[in-house]
Order: C-alpha cells, then structure tokens, then sequence
C-alpha cells in the first residue's frame, strides 16, 4: 500500500540524512525531534501547541527581521516591520528608524484608555509634558512647569499669556 513501518512499538530511531530524500508526507506518532538545523522549502503545518525552545526569527521581505530572544525576554521588531492590529489592519505600531508610530489608518478613531490617569512624559528624566485626569484637570506643560490647567469653572494659566486677536 506504500506505507513503511521502521521499529517496533515507534520505539526505534529513524535517520534521514543528507542523501535521503522523502517526496511524500511522513506521519510520526510520537513527535519528532531535531537536533541541527532544518530547512523547510514548503509550507509547515502545525495543529498544536508548539513550544520553541530558544530564540526565534521570523524573517521579512526587508531583512528587519523580528525577533524572539528567550534570555532577554523580549521580541524584536526590525525598522519598518509593523505590528497590524484589527480584521483589516488598521491600527499599526511601528518604528521607521527615526520616529516610533501608533496609528490608526482606517476607520474611527485612536483611543488611549486608562483606569487612572493619562501621562505622556519624556522618555528620559520622566519630564512630564500632558496630564489626562479623569473627572478632572486637563494639564499642559513646558519644560516640565505646569503652564494650563482646564478646571471646573474654566481654564487656568501660569504665566504671562500672549493673546493675539482675542475676542471676548
């Protein structure tokens, strides 16, 4: 019928080395475990759990391969490799190599969303620069000096407002 059993019980080891070739599907019952490097030229179909033991890389179309780096516990996008979020991928977040973006591209609307408050600071020093609280003040900030508060009753400002073409 085609079919070719080696070993009794699955309990013996099977050897493919460089000079055998297999055309057709080979079904194991017990796993299959590799050591050394495997090439695959087709398509692989995985329909289970699987676990990578050490590092992985998936590469991409422009060599800025993303990463999964087990020692370091952290995946690696490479410039330009987006992460698409949604049916139709129209959220992305994404670094070009000089700006980082978080970007809706299709419908709706970007939604930051928080139990507590919104804070976008620097990256370095953690110098504040826009306070979003919730039930309460909106703050903006300039050289981490609180300059605009909006209030209950309105709006305060801290320092000398320069107003050009105010109407009341």
């Amino acid at each position: 019928n085609g079919n070719v059993t080696i070993g009794d019980n699955h309990t013996d080891t099977l050897t493919i080395n460089s000079r055998t070739g297999v055309s057709t599907d080979i079904t194991l019952n017990n796993g299959l475990k590799v050591v050394g490097l495997s090439t695959f030229n087709n398509s692989v179909d995985v329909n289970a759990t699987t676990a990578f033991g050490d590092d992985v890389t998936f590469e991409t179309a422009n060599t800025k391969n993303i990463v999964f780096d087990k020692s370091a516990n952290k995946i690696t996008f490479g410039d330009n490799v987006k992460i698409k979020l949604g049916d139709s991928g129209d959220g992305e977040l994404y670094h070009d190599g000089s700006h980082t973006y978080l970007k809706d591209v299709g419908t709706g609307n970007l939604r930051l969303a928080a139990e507590d408050a919104v804070f976008i600071q620097k990256n370095t020093g953690g110098e504040t620069i826009a306070k979003f609280i919730p039930d309460g003040a909106v703050e903006l900030y300039h050289d981490n000096n609180k300059k605009l508060e909006t209030t209950a009753t309105g709006l305060t400002i801290t320092g000398t407002p320069i107003i050009s073409n105010l109407t009341a």
